[in-house]
């Protein structure tokens, strides 16, 4: 019967490899960068620009409008003491503005995002008693979304991956009066995207991990054999 810690480190390589290649191919957590927007609700441009990172891919773009479903606001406005919950959910990528990325060393130009979407969960806050006119607070939130990025004459895309991601909103609020009702109403919305505690090694971590517990498997066969050797010298 074949000994199986020589199959080890083939198999240890193959699926480190494997591994680095689905990593790469299928999905991206953006690490670093900024979304923003106005309220899609007090503004009808609310405009929104983005300039993010993760593994392999840079990309930037904006647009003057965030889509059909734009977001949603648990309270507009909200009095003290109520608790306030938004999302947005961006889908309107035009040609019209000048996008650009980087993917995997190679920077595009006059990219078009269609058939990419963009989703922001915020976790809810409370708007405090006592507070100024214009107020700002921070909560955290969770992204994932569809990237994907084509340039003219608009072949098939040059790059296509899911995201994911998380970090910190910025949420800025103005007293206002809105048909009679006073209270905050949401401005500004920035998301600043942080790495995670738990980030997908690279690649190249996967690689190395994988040759070394190779290495190591090689050496306990090793090992296993000279001990065999010294045990039958022993006995002659």
């Amino acid at each position: 019967m074949r000994n199986p810690a020589r199959a080890l480190p083939l198999l240890l390589l193959f699926t480190a490899l494997f591994l680095a290649s689905e990593a790469r191919a299928e999905h991206v957590v953006i690490t670093s960068g900024t979304l923003s927007h106005r309220n899609p609700v007090l503004n009808a441009f609310p405009g929104y620009s983005f300039n993010f990172s993760g593994a392999g891919i840079s990309a930037g773009g904006s647009d003057e409008k965030l889509g059909n479903s734009g977001s949603a606001m648990s309270c507009l406005p909200c009095a003290p003491g109520q608790t306030f919950g938004t999302s947005s959910h961006i889908t309107r990528f035009t040609t019209v503005f000048t996008n650009t990325a980087t993917y995997n060393g190679t920077t595009y130009t006059n990219v078009w995002y269609n058939g990419s979407s963009f989703d922001f969960v915020v976790e809810p806050v409370v708007i405090p008693f006592g507070a100024p006119d214009t107020l700002t607070l921070t909560s955290a939130f969770t992204f994932s979304g569809i990237l994907q990025g084509s340039v003219p004459p608009f072949a098939a895309p040059v790059f296509s991956m899911t995201l994911s991601g998380q970090g910190i909103a910025t949420l800025t609020f103005a007293l206002m009066n809105l048909n009679g009702n006073i209270g905050y109403g949401l401005t500004n919305i920035s998301y600043n995207f942080q790495p995670s505690a738990a980030t997908v090694p690279e690649p190249a971590t996967l690689l190395l991990l994988g040759t070394g517990l190779a290495g190591v498997a090689e050496r306990m066969r090793r090992r296993r054999r000279d001990s065999r050797r010294d045990a039958n010298t022993g006995a002659a």
